[in-house]
């Protein structure tokens, strides 16, 4: 199967979640310069658009997800709102560790955003299931989950987030 993301994005009335997400994010950063976006090795170009614009607060961690949550902490621990994005196995199961001890014992304000939850990246194989994630995430303390339906759910769900002071999950849709 060709995937085509422009012929995706033609065949939909809707704007896909992932962008709205880094666009209510990200356009969040000129006034205020304690937000984060960390992201693991994710291709989107959505994010192109505000890289270099606010280079030192989008940070490319790379295929290091269980770091990528280490920083995070460190981040959060500075009073600063931070936002880790990755595919979801790798930002749940791969991370369990460093979600439970560096986010969850800590309770520090951190949100977890897993893209293509279920079989959303089925066609890249069962490295890439993510049919766990709510079990995992659900069964560390102090994380509240949420999963938008749409892009207006999902941009009404990351300004709640962004106004909490909390720890959270936010499960997308691939496309």
């Amino acid at each position: 199967m060709n995937r085509k993301i422009e012929d995706l994005k033609k065949a939909s009335r809707y704007s896909f979640m992932r962008d709205v997400m880094v666009d209510t994010i990200c356009s969040n950063m000129k006034d205020n310069k304690n937000l984060f976006f960390l992201n693991a090795d994710m291709g989107a170009p959505s994010l192109d658009k505000y890289r270099e614009k606010y280079d030192k607060n989008i940070i490319h961690c790379g295929i290091s997800e269980q770091n990528m949550m280490t920083v995070a902490c460190g981040l959060a621990l500075d009073n600063n709102k931070v936002f880790c994005y990755g595919m979801s196995p790798f930002v749940t199961a791969r991370c369990y560790e460093q979600i439970k001890i560096s986010l969850a014992a800590i309770n520090v304000p951190v949100c977890i955003i897993g893209i293509g939850s279920g079989l959303g990246y089925a066609d890249a194989g069962p490295t890439h299931y993510a049919t766990e994630d709510i079990g995992l995430i659900y069964s560390i303390p102090n994380f509240t989950i949420y999963t938008p339906s749409d892009s207006i759910s999902c941009k009404i769900l990351i300004n709640k987030i962004m106004n909490e002071n909390k720890l959270n999950y936010l499960r997308l849709d691939r496309d």
